[in-house]
C-alpha cells in the first residue's frame, strides 16, 4: 500500500488505534477519547487507498481525470498568485498548498496527501479557534520589561535603533523591500519546506517538523494569554520610546503590496504577542530538523540564511525586541524536546510490543512450525 514515513511517526503513534495488536486496550475516559482518533486514521488510511491504489484510480480513466483537475489546479493557483499581485497583495500559504495539492494529484499521491496533511490541518484548526475564543481577553499589556531587557543588551541603547542607524533605514528603500521579502518568507517557507520533507524526502522529518511548529505556537499562546507584550512600535505608539522608521511599510509600499499595507495599519491581527517572537522560533526547527535528517548542504545553508535574514529583519524594523528572539529560541528548543520525547516513548511502546508478541509466540509449542 503506502509508503510509511522515516521519521519514526506513524498515524497509530498519532492517531492511537485502541485495541490494536501488542497494545493494551485503554478503558474509560481514555478509551473514549482514543476512539474517535483510531476511527479517524482508519478513515485516512481507507481514503488513501481508495484514492491512490484502488483498480478505479489507477484505472486509465481516473488517470486522464486525475491530471487534467492537477492542471487546472495549477492553473488556478498561478491565477490566484498573479491576482493577489494585483490586489496589492503577495502570494500566500494558501497559494503554496493549492500548488502542492497540484502536484499530489498530477502524480497520484493525493490519497496520501489528504492522510498525512489532514491531521496537521485539523490540529492548526484547532488551534486558531481556540486562540480566537481566549485572544478577546483584556489582559494588561507588557511594554517596559522588554525595553529595559533591549537597552541592557544594546549597551544603553535599543538594537532596533542602533541598526537603523547604521544602515540608514530613513532613505534606504532597497534593505527596506529586502526586509519586506524576509518578513514575508516567514509564511511562505514552512509550507514549502514541510511539502519538500513529505515529497522529495519520502515523509522523513516531516511530522516532526510540521508537529514542532504547531507546539511552540500552542506553548507560546500561553505566554501571550497570560502577559500580552508589546512591539517596540506598540511602545512607541504609546510615546514610551522613540518611535522607529517603519522599515516593512516602507518596503510594502515600494513593492506595491498597498492591501498589505492596509492590514498592517489595520491592527486587526494580534500584536500583543511579541514574546517569544515566532518570526525567531519558526526557522530554528527547521533548522533542527535539516541538521537531524542530513539534508543536503544547501538546504542547510538556505535554511540558516532565511534564519539571520528573518531575526534581522524583526529587529531592524522594529517589529521585535532582541529578547523576544531569546525567548523565541527557547520556546523552539523547548517544543522540539517535546517532539523528541513523545517519538522515543512511541517507539519504545513499539518495542515492548513487539516483545510481548514474540515471548506469546515463543511459549506456544510448535508456534513458529509449518503445519502438515
Amino acid at each position: 500500500m503506502s509508503d510509511l514515513p522515516a521519521d519514526g511517526f506513524t498515524e497509530a503513534e498519532l492517531l492511537p488505534l485502541p485495541g490494536g495488536r501488542g497494545r493494551r486496550p485503554p478503558s474509560g475516559a481514555a478509551s473514549a477519547l482514543l476512539r474517535p482518533l483510531g476511527l479517524g486514521a482508519r478513515l485516512l488510511d481507507r481514503v488513501e487507498f481508495v484514492v491512490d491504489h484502488s483498480t478505479t484510480a489507477n484505472s486509465r480513466g481516473a488517470r486522464h481525470i486525475r491530471r487534467g483537475i492537477s492542471v487546472a489546479t495549477a492553473v488556478l493557483a498561478v491565477v490566484l498568485s498573479l491576482k493577489a499581485f494585483a490586489d496589492g497583495a503577495a502570494p500566500g500559504p494558501a497559494h503554496v498548498v493549492i500548488a502542492m495539492v497540484a502536484v499530489a494529484l498530477y502524480t497520484n499521491h493525493f490519497g496520501r496527501f489528504l492522510r498525512d496533511w489532514c491531521p496537521v490541518a485539523i490540529l492548526i484548526g484547532a488551534y486558531a479557534a481556540a486562540f480566537g475564543i481566549v485572544q478577546g481577553l483584556s489582559l494588561h499589556v507588557w511594554y517596559w520589561p522588554q525595553i529595559h531587557a533591549d537597552e541592557v543588551i544594546g549597551l544603553g541603547q535599543l538594537p532596533t535603533y542602533r541598526l537603523q542607524d547604521w544602515f540608514g533605514a530613513g532613505h534606504n528603500h532597497a534593505l527596506a523591500v529586502l526586509s519586506a521579502l524576509g518578513y514575508l518568507s516567514h509564511f511562505i517557507v514552512p509550507p514549502i519546506f514541510g511539502f519538500y520533507l513529505w515529497w522529495m524526502r519520502r515523509g522523513a522529518g516531516f511530522r516532526e517538523y510540521m508537529y514542532s511548529l504547531i507546539a511552540v505556537n500552542l506553548l507560546a499562546s500561553v505566554l501571550w494569554i497570560l502577559a500580552p507584550t508589546a512591539p517596540p512600535w506598540l511602545a512607541a505608539q504609546q510615546g514610551l520610546i522613540a518611535a522607529p522608521v517603519d522599515v516593512l511599510r516602507m518596503g510594502l509600499q515600494d513593492l506595491g503590496f498597498t492591501q498589505l499595507v492596509a492590514f498592517k495599519d489595520s491592527n486587526t491581527y494580534l500584536i500583543a504577542a511579541a514574546l517569544p517572537s515566532i518570526h525567531a522560533s519558526w526557522p530554528i526547527l527547521g533548522l533542527l530538523v535539516a541538521r537531524k535528517y542530513r539534508l543536503a548542504v544547501p538546504i542547510q545553508a538556505a535554511l540558516l540564511t532565511q534564519l539571520l535574514v528573518v531575526w534581522f529583519v524583526i529587529v531592524y524594523s522594529g517589529e521585535h525586541y532582541v529578547i523576544d528572539i531569546v525567548f523565541g529560541v527557547a520556546f523552539s528548543l523547548g517544543a522540539w524536546w517535546l517532539i523528541q520525547r513523545l517519538r522515543t516513548a512511541r517507539q519504545a511502546g513499539r518495542a515492548s510490543s513487539a516483545e510481548r508478541l514474540l515471548e506469546g509466540v515463543s511459549a506456544e509449542p510448535g508456534a513458529l512450525v509449518p503445519s502438515r
